[in-house]
């Protein structure tokens, strides 16, 4: 039966994309700040002591594979069914799911499906070359990412992704930057989600500390996107929290502490750096 289309509270659904170190990790898992989360850690790259120095609640996330539990289709589903079972019963069970990272996740099923071809050629008495992927092996690696990415999108919470980034150069010798998958998942995986954040970092000159930002519109080589057309063009630290905030109308570019800190600090040093230049300069004769 179909409904009236009114302003409500959805799940909200996001990638972040971008280089190792970029923050990707600690902006998914900062989906904690609302609830118990629960994130495939196929990356292995959610950890509790750098998490915590960023202030989220370690203690409301739950990672899979758990401890001595190996990688496979029929342990995720079994989380999948786990999770939608305890939201049919109590949809604040869980704040949202995640998957860190899909590039990493389309690698393990890449890998579980070649072993199963060699395993099926060799009960023939055939000799295959286990690191030899046919077109077959990829479309069926390939279901299994789409299938859990719209399995756990689905669901009535929260839902997150990360991904690497991979150069792309078309006929004519444009460049462009997109997440790191294979072409056929690219399209459902840009689809899935209402926001696509591209993450980077800046360097401060002469200091020790680095600036994480995330951008959101279209900027030379990539492409973001934004569903809601209410996200700024870039934020610093693109966490899910604060995207939520900026979506919720409770953050916008003029009340934003964080930004405005990040502008008075670059103001501040691109004033330090142009006194040091006119200093440098060769006085007049």
């Amino acid at each position: 039966m179909s409904q009236p289309l009114q302003e409500s509270v959805e799940p909200l659904n996001i990638l972040w994309s971008g280089d190792h170190g970029t923050g990707k990790t600690t902006d998914l898992c900062a989906m904690a700040h609302y609830g118990r989360i629960w994130v495939a850690n196929v990356e292995q790259g959610v950890k509790a002591r750098a998490l915590r120095k960023h202030g989220i609640p370690v203690d409301k996330i739950e990672i899979w594979p758990g401890e001595g539990e190996v990688f496979s289709w029929e342990g995720i589903e079994k989380e999948w069914v786990r999770i939608r079972e305890d939201l049919d019963k109590d949809p604040k069970s869980w704040a949202g799911v995640g998957i860190d990272s899909v590039t990493e996740l389309q690698q393990k099923f890449a890998g579980l499906v070649g072993a199963a071809a060699v395993k099926k050629a060799a009960g023939r008495g055939v000799d295959r070359n286990p690191s030899v992927m046919d077109q077959d092996n990829w479309r069926e690696a390939n279901w299994y990412v789409t299938e859990l990415m719209r399995r756990f999108r689905d669901l009535p919470c929260h839902f997150g992704m990360t991904a690497l980034p991979r150069r792309e150069q078309d006929p004519d010798g444009r460049v462009s930057y997109v997440p790191s998958v294979s072409p056929s998942i690219q399209t459902p995986l840009t689809g899935l989600v209402d926001i696509i954040c591209w993450t980077e970092t800046y360097d401060f000159d002469d200091e020790d500390e680095e600036e994480f930002q995330g951008r959101f519109k279209r900027r030379g080589t990539t492409r973001g996107k934004d569903r809601f057309r209410v996200m700024p063009k870039a934020i610093v630290d693109p966490t899910f929290d604060r995207i939520q905030q900026y979506i919720d109308g409770d953050l916008d570019i003029d009340n934003d502490v964080l930004m405005s800190a990040a502008k008075k600090r670059r103001e501040a040093l691109e004033k330090k750096a142009a006194a040091e230049a006119k200093a440098e300069e060769p006085a007049a004769a």
